[in-house]
């Protein structure tokens, strides 16, 4: 990118840190709306010694690593190698500081940026895990004003971070809907029911405010109702993805590595689908049934287990 003389260049950084992917947008140029989508995994304290085998080829996001003081972390892809399983179930917060730096540094990589740079981040965060930003925003700051070495190449960042809750993004994307048709939101009760693989979480808005009332992120997880399913089906570990591709394409035949050949998962997608949506009802009738007889709520739906 062409950079004014005397002028650090700005990253602008969206980043939502899931446990199954990071999934990431940043602007460096006007206009700019570049996604990028990064592993999970993080392997932290490794030997220097690991570097010895690491390639730069292809892109910067898929063989990323961060060197601090003496120690080697690789985020993303290039973690795999270093780990049995990514738990499903760990906390954001605990590897989030290297994920983020890690990402930073891809982005300087791919945009060519000097090694000194501003950065503006924003991190989205579970209801249940607000409470740690302090930590993060902490952690994070901390380590851009020491500096850190991604890929090779040195880099300090002025930082201003921002954490937000899950879905405040979604609850933005439907007031500038409303505004299109000259409707205000403030003017509207506003529930997001975000489904995930971890938890289902209810952001409940009242006159454009955040009601915390009708707000909590302690609803049924997919990834829970998914694991028992199958196990009543007698699925086991290694035909999970293709599980998982018969839930998500509606189609029950799949090809299953135990089996070494097409399979009929028909009774193991019954089984999570009913243990997952009775579940949800439960859940619903629960926590969102009342708000929705007292007065009238438009309801955004979203998450990877909405469908």
């Amino acid at each position: 990118m062409k950079l004014s003389p005397g002028i650090p260049p700005v990253v602008q950084l969206a980043a939502d840190l899931g446990s199954s992917a990071s999934k990431l947008f940043y602007r460096v140029q006007p206009d700019q709306c570049a996604p990028i989508w990064m592993g999970a995994e993080v392997a932290d304290g490794l030997s220097s010694v690991v570097l010895s085998g690491v390639s730069t080829a292809g892109r910067p996001q898929d063989m990323a690593w961060l060197e601090l003081d003496k120690d080697v972390v690789m985020v993303g892809e290039a973690a795999k190698a270093f780990l049995e399983m990514n738990s499903l179930s760990a906390k954001k917060y605990e590897q989030a500081v290297y994920k983020l730096a890690a990402a930073l540094g891809i982005i300087a990589d791919i945009e060519q940026l000097p090694s000194r740079y501003q950065a503006v981040v924003w991190l989205a965060l579970p209801l249940g895990e607000f409470s740690t930003q302090s930590v993060i925003v902490t952690r994070f700051k901390d380590l851009c004003q020491k500096g850190f070495t991604c890929r090779g190449k040195f880099q300090q960042v002025d930082l201003t971070f921002k954490c937000y809750p899950e879905g405040f993004g979604l609850y933005l994307i439907r007031k500038q809907h409303l505004a299109r048709i000259g409707e205000v939101i403030e003017q509207r009760r506003t529930t997001v029911m975000m489904m995930g693989h971890r938890n289902l979480s209810l952001l409940a808005f009242d006159n454009g405010t955040l009601n915390m009332n009708g707000t909590n992120s302690d609803g049924p997880g997919f990834w829970f109702f998914f694991e028992k399913g199958a196990r009543s089906a007698g699925v086991t570990t290694p035909d999970y993805p293709a599980l998982m591709r018969a839930l998500s394409s509606g189609d029950p035949h799949q090809v299953a590595p135990s089996q070494a050949g097409v399979v009929d998962f028909s009774e193991a997608v019954s089984a999570v689908q009913t243990l997952y949506r009775k579940a949800v009802m439960t859940y619903l009738r629960d926590n969102l049934l009342k708000r929705m007889t007292e007065h009238s709520v438009d309801v955004v739906i979203s998450g990877g287990a909405s469908r």
